[in-house]
């Protein structure tokens, strides 16, 4: 887009590259859990709570990017929700 053109609300505003786009994307997917983290602890009188739900919330996403291996235990299947299910009290 060079020159003067007219303005449409169908066309994009930023002319941000793809790559540029996702970190941004990203960066603030991260910023906001945190923020909204630590405004629970916040909320409640604690920080240290909120970052404890961070950290819990962190180790979640990120024992989901690991493939199941034999060091591994699954988190999902028939076998694990039997357990799960009849193991409670």
């Amino acid at each position: 887009m060079t020159g003067i053109q007219s303005f449409s609300p169908s066309q994009e505003v930023t002319t941000l590259e793809p790559l540029t786009y996702h970190l941004l994307e990203m960066l603030a997917i991260v910023l906001i859990g945190a923020a909204l983290t630590y405004t629970f602890g916040r909320m409640i009188g604690d920080t240290r709570q909120g970052w404890a739900v961070l950290a819990v919330a962190g180790s979640l996403a990120a024992k989901k990017r690991v493939p199941v291996s034999d060091g591994t235990m699954p988190t999902h299947g028939p076998i694990v929700e039997h357990i799960m299910l009849w193991s409670a009290p």
